[in-house]
């Protein structure tokens, strides 16, 4: 089954009360950004059977959108909370997102064990269905979690913000992608396909 794993495009900072905002908007360059990148995954694959499944957050939500218009997918984005950017600071979600991540097990403060098993999960679920393919937009926390579910080695091809030596401290590129193919019946036998963002090592 094919995955193609998606950061959100870049947020709006324009507000200058965003640090408190998390549920910020993409900025104009972002709409771009994310513009460029999916007309580049375009060339390269055919994802228009695939399903979309997006983190709730409007960052996230309007990449998709973008992504599904150029990419010509026919089905609506769907939402799933274990996609949300990981709760390891102190509450500042906005209310409207709490029970929806109660009803995921998601909360604070969330340890990284719990991250990894919210992805796990998820796959595990999606991988139940049978889809031809999936499209998860994310955050930069769980982009690089999905790929430490999946790989124990690689190195960044592209410059990323690396604040200190956890994974929960790296934060990818804006629109980073990776397209990764995994055995259903042995979800240990993944193969990077392509990324913009990545080399394996």
């Amino acid at each position: 089954m094919r995955f193609v794993i998606i950061r959100h495009t870049e947020r709006d900072t324009t507000d200058p009360h965003h640090t408190k905002n998390t549920n910020m908007d993409i900025s104009e360059n972002g709409v771009k950004i994310a513009e460029n990148n999916a007309s580049e995954l375009n060339k390269l694959f055919n994802l228009r059977n695939f399903t979309i499944i997006s983190s709730p957050l409007k960052r996230a939500v309007k990449t998709g959108i973008i992504f599904s218009k150029i990419l010509n997918v026919d089905t609506e984005i769907s939402i799933d909370y274990r996609l949300i950017e990981g709760q390891t600071k102190p509450p500042y979600m906005l209310d409207e997102f709490d029970e929806g991540m109660r009803n995921v097990g998601i909360e604070y403060p969330e340890s990284f064990d719990n991250i990894r098993k919210r992805i796990e999960l998820l796959f595990s679920d999606i991988i139940k269905k049978e889809n031809d393919g999936v499209i998860l937009i994310t955050h930069g926390i769980i982009f690089n979690f999905i790929l430490q579910n999946f790989f124990n080695n690689y190195e960044f091809d592209l410059d990323w913000d690396k604040r200190g030596n956890h994974p929960s401290q790296y934060f990818p590129p804006y629109c980073a992608c990776a397209v990764v193919d995994i055995d259903n019946d042995n979800k240990s036998h993944a193969k990077l396909v392509w990324s913009n963002c990545l080399l394996m090592v």
